[in-house]
């Protein structure tokens, strides 16, 4: 355990210069990584001094600099290219960040709420979803992804609270979000309500930096709001969960603490084994966080890039008892792979976070990347999937699709404009 205290106070220290540096800003990359890491460490230490849950595998000397060497790549990623002039102006030319139309979120919604009815009604479920979702919060975490172009219209749940950002805001358009976040309630993942919860927050907090507002109460309301619900998921879904007897801890364990826990276990083996991927490139991409990708592409293309991993097996994390989880954290990219390949590619995912995060203000590609590589910064403790594609599908089909028909709008606009001005200019 004092590796994990050690680690704990480290990554503390770093968070607070950064927000001390900043603000609270929820857009920081670097708050984002550190936070639910440090909630884990907190829930691990917490849940051994109250209860003396101890965890099975612990970090030894070694593995916990691997580990700090991997968060301070990360750091330094994000920190040396916060600064610095843009490389190219011209690149927001043609995705202004004004609220001009509600037309996108419409589309979105509405696809949203079609795919959530599509799933429901598989499910056989009519008559009060929510009531019946209260009851039931372990059917619908089993049963409403069994819908394919259910889940897949679903998606587009997420993206319309992006795209409720840039709409009028009327009293429909609030309701309307309201609507397709409880759509996402459906899914009963806490995964998909914090990806949403990003995919709502981030445009927010860029667009009051952009206007200069440093005022962000209204999104710290919203974590509040998110922190309470997902705290009550476990009561939620299972029966009886007591706090005084530690039964709480013993449920959230595999999602938060359990993470460094099954950490410390492929640290310590790479100590004395090596990276488990030296010699095979489709693995380690694969770890790198591109293997939910290359099922899509094994899927669709019939090609046989995905490999399953050899240790993918669950692992019991507490110390005598048998609750068992699978969750790592995204320091599996350097235990698992080469450490130069692992620590680079922290490097270059802080160091991209932060060049999104400086673009965002002024293009919305930018900033609807920024969405998922977010949500993936801050669930970065709980699984080593960077590029999963719950976190960027949302955005992949229903947010650039808009932006590149407005790009395509835009330019014909533009050359029919010049076209005129030249014939113009001809018969003068």
């Amino acid at each position: 355990m004092v590796y994990s205290v050690l680690l704990l106070i480290i990554i503390i220290l770093f968070m607070i210069a950064d927000i001390d540096k900043k603000g609270l800003d929820i857009s920081s990359p670097i708050l984002l990584f550190s936070f639910m890491q440090a909630i884990s460490l907190l829930i691990q230490i917490l849940s051994f001094i109250f209860y003396g849950l101890k965890p099975k595998y612990e970090f030894n000397i070694w593995s916990f600099i691997i580990v700090l060497c991997s968060y301070l790549s990360f750091y330094f990623g994000a920190s040396l290219f916060e600064k610095g002039k843009m490389i190219n102006n011209a690149i927001k030319s043609y995705n202004s960040s004004k609220n001009e139309s509600s037309i996108a979120f419409y589309l979105t919604a509405a696809i949203g709420i079609i795919g959530t009815f599509i799933s429901l009604k598989n499910m056989i479920v009519f008559k009060n979803p929510l009531l019946f979702l209260l009851y039931n919060y372990n059917y619908f975490d089993m049963y409403f992804k069994t819908s394919s172009i259910g889940s897949i219209l679903w998606l587009s749940n997420i993206a319309s609270l992006f795209w409720y950002n840039f709409s009028k805001k009327k009293i429909i358009d609030k309701l309307l979000a309201i609507i397709c976040f409880i759509n996402i309630l459906f899914r009963a993942a806490y995964l998909y309500i914090i990806i949403g919860v990003f995919y709502f927050c981030i445009p927010q907090a860029i667009l009051n930096k952009k206007n200069k507002k440093a005022n962000n109460k209204d999104i710290l309301i919203y974590f509040v709001i998110i922190g309470i619900l997902i705290i009550a998921i476990p009561f939620i879904s299972y029966s009886q969960v007591s706090i005084r007897e530690g039964e709480y801890f013993i449920k959230i364990y595999p999602y938060t603490a359990g993470s460094f826990s099954n950490l410390a276990y492929y640290a310590n083996s790479l100590i004395l084994s090596g990276p488990e991927n030296m010699h095979n490139s489709r693995n380690i991409f694969r770890d790198l966080g591109f293997g939910q990708i290359m099922i899509y592409i094994d899927k669709y293309l019939n090609t046989n890039l995905y490999q399953e991993p050899i240790n993918s097996g669950f692992l019991n994390q507490i110390e005598g008892i048998e609750e068992e989880g699978n969750m790592s954290s995204i320091y599996l990219t350097v235990v698992k792979n080469p450490i130069l390949i692992g620590e680079s590619m922290l490097f270059i995912l802080g160091a991209l976070s932060s060049i999104l995060r400086k673009y965002s203000i002024n293009n919305l590609f930018f900033m609807s990347s920024l969405c998922f590589f977010s949500a993936a910064n801050f669930l970065s403790f709980s699984g080593g999937g960077h590029f999963a594609t719950t976190r960027f599908f949302p955005a992949l089909l229903y947010i650039w699709p808009f932006l590149l028909l407005k790009m395509i709008i835009k330019t014909a606009l533009s050359k029919n404009t010049l076209q005129y001005k030249c014939a113009s200019n001809n018969l003068q």
